[in-house]
């Protein structure tokens, strides 16, 4: 069987952009090697942070504390090592191992993602910034991490500190406004006036309430005009 493979400069379709609930859902990790152990912690921890529970096939039991979720198993591989697996990552620098992966895990439709061997990946495991709860991520399909982490750097100073305070704040006034607006299109219209005349740079720069005192004073010209 054909093994999996991202889609080259040729292909005709993107990548999907998506974003998937890893919660209680099991998420196999192989091995790495001593040079990719961090690398390997590193996504184990974000995984194990998302809900994920972990599957370890590697040699030395991970340095993790989160061994809760984790299960520790011995290499060599086995099919059965992906029973009830939603997503497989791979350490090996190994591209017989990763391409056994890549087979086993399209034949039980399974997302692959092989670090630095994207020929094998079917999954493209981002770049990306955080100001919980938003979150940015973006990918160069695997042809050029170092554009990709660039770019990182760049939104990463583009970005406020306090987007992710203000992502909260906008939907404590969502579920007040709830009922104000005429359904969905009145609603999003509402909410685009405001986002695209700058509420995100007063509540940065002025604060909360200079914030709060233009939403109000947009929502006082919605209600004349409604009249």
């Amino acid at each position: 069987m054909a093994h999996a493979s991202v889609l080259g400069l040729g292909d005709s379709a993107p990548l999907l952009p998506l974003f998937v609930d890893l919660r209680g859902r099991t998420c196999l990790l192989v091995g790495a090697d001593q040079g990719s152990q961090q690398e390997a912690i590193h996504k184990g921890q974000l995984l194990w942070r998302a809900g994920a529970r972990l599957r370890w096939v590697g040699s030395q039991q991970p340095d993790w504390e989160m061994e809760d979720r984790v299960e520790w198993q011995q290499p060599p591989l086995q099919p059965d090592h992906l029973r009830d697996v939603w997503l497989i990552v791979s350490f090996s620098p190994d591209a017989d191992v990763n391409r056994w992966l890549a087979d086993q895990a399209l034949e039980r439709h399974i997302f692959f993602n092989a670090v630095d061997q994207t020929r094998y990946c079917s999954a493209i495991w981002p770049a990306y910034v955080e100001r919980l709860p938003v979150q940015v991520a973006l990918t160069t399909g695997g042809h050029s991490p170092a554009l990709s982490g660039y770019l990182r750097r760049w939104l990463e100073g583009q970005l406020p500190v306090t987007l992710g305070a203000f992502a909260v704040w906008v939907a404590s006034w969502r579920r007040r406004l709830a009922g104000h607006h005429h359904g969905m299109a009145q609603r999003a219209r509402f909410w685009r006036q405001l986002l695209d005349h700058g509420l995100l740079m007063r509540y940065t720069e002025a604060g909360v309430e200079a914030a709060e005192a233009e939403l109000n004073r947009v929502l006082a010209l919605q209600e004349e005009t409604d009249v």
